[in-house]
């Protein structure tokens, strides 16, 4: 691995892609957007104050923001930031956010996940099941997956109903809000990380399957999977460490410190994001 950034001081908590060239940014105080040429970061000039933010959906035309407190669309044509409409969580910790091919926002947190519309500025709730939630995957067919502190969960959506399709217990994760992370590659299989290590599961529309990919790891934060390369990247707490997709063979590892965030963007740049800013490896 070699640094092919300079390192940026801020606190990145969630990192997620505008565009090839431009990343919008969470940290412990609101978020922002911030491009990057190969060589260095530049913030873009649009910041949306208070946070933590801990996970960002980037949609066409704007992107749906999970803050601690809640949720809150923004609206962004590439140069002007504008705040919609919101959805509170009350005293309860709110922590990831999905969105589904026909706009279905899933959002959830400590108290549980839910099904959104979102219309006119506004959010309403659709349909509610109470859980501890830490993180949300919408795969290519618009099934569910939620990573629970007692397990990973498959769901579909109809209007008014979240049904239960599928359960693992075996795939939880609990403690840091900032711990456990879930990604979806292009052929369905699901990433996911916990607090001793990564793995991967096949989903056939009613169960899980462990495909024997595992990966042991220190606390893992957040996956990014570059299909280009065939490698899933998984952020940890002493470091960052790139696995083989299918094999889940151990390509590389990287002791950055404890890292909050990763992206692997179409350039094939991975962003890190740490307590003391946010640097790019390849």
């Amino acid at each position: 691995m070699k640094k092919i950034l300079t390192l940026i001081a801020i606190s990145a908590i969630a990192i997620s892609a505008v565009e090839a060239s431009q990343l919008a940014m969470g940290k412990n105080d609101g978020f922002g957007d911030f491009t990057h040429d190969g060589a260095n970061y530049a913030f873009a000039g649009n910041w949306a104050g208070s946070g933590p933010v801990l996970d960002i959906a980037v949609v066409s035309g704007g992107m749906h923001v999970i803050r601690s407190t809640g949720l809150t669309y923004y609206s962004y044509d590439g140069t002007t930031l504008t705040a919609g409409g919101s959805y509170g969580w009350g005293a309860d910790t709110a922590r990831a956010v999905g969105v589904a091919s026909d706009g279905t926002v899933f959002a959830g947190g400590s108290t549980g996940f839910g099904a959104f519309n979102y219309s006119a500025g506004a959010y309403s709730v659709d349909a509610w099941f109470a859980n501890d939630t830490y993180s949300i995957g919408v795969d290519g067919n618009d099934h569910i997956h939620v990573q629970q502190s007692d397990g990973l969960s498959g769901w579909t959506h109809a209007p008014g109903a979240l049904n239960l399709t599928a359960w693992d217990g075996g795939w939880g994760t609990s403690g840091s809000d900032i711990l456990g992370a879930l990604e979806i590659d292009s052929g369905g299989t699901l990433h996911v990380g916990k607090s001793d290590g990564l793995g991967s599961l096949t989903y056939n529309g009613s169960a899980y399957a462990f495909t024997g990919g595992w990966s042991a790891g220190a606390g893992i934060t957040d996956i990014s999977i570059d299909e280009t390369s065939g490698q899933v990247w998984a952020a940890q707490g002493d470091g960052v460490q790139v696995v083989d997709q299918s094999s889940y063979a151990l390509l590389a590892y990287g002791g950055f410190g404890s890292i909050n965030a990763v992206l692997v963007d179409s350039d094939g740049n991975a962003h890190l994001g740490k307590s003391d800013g946010m640097l790019s490896v390849d």
